[in-house]
């Protein structure tokens, strides 16, 4: 594995610990862990998995935008039970 792709998973666990944490942080660690990865996608020319990271950019992207939009200060979360019964109505 080269040093890039050690780079690209430390920033990428990172990223995950921070999401559980939920923290505003994980946005930039996973944006960066994104880019390494794309980076190392294009340079094995495995091009559908690049195209894929630049959805995953879209997606945090989305995310960051949603975190900073929620002004109400109210924490979404959900329990297993909540889930279930999301799903179960639809």
């Amino acid at each position: 594995m080269s040093s890039l792709g050690i780079i690209a998973f430390i920033v990428s666990v990172l990223g995950v610990w921070l999401t559980t944490a939920r923290s505003l942080w994980n946005y930039p660690f996973s944006l960066i862990s994104v880019v390494l990865y794309g980076v190392i996608f294009y340079q094995v020319k495995l091009y559908a998995d690049m195209g894929l990271q630049a959805i995953f950019a879209g997606t945090l992207l989305y995310g960051l935008w949603q975190w900073r939009r929620n002004t109400g200060g109210s924490e979404r979360r959900w329990s297993p039970s909540s889930l279930w019964s999301m799903w179960a109505t639809h």
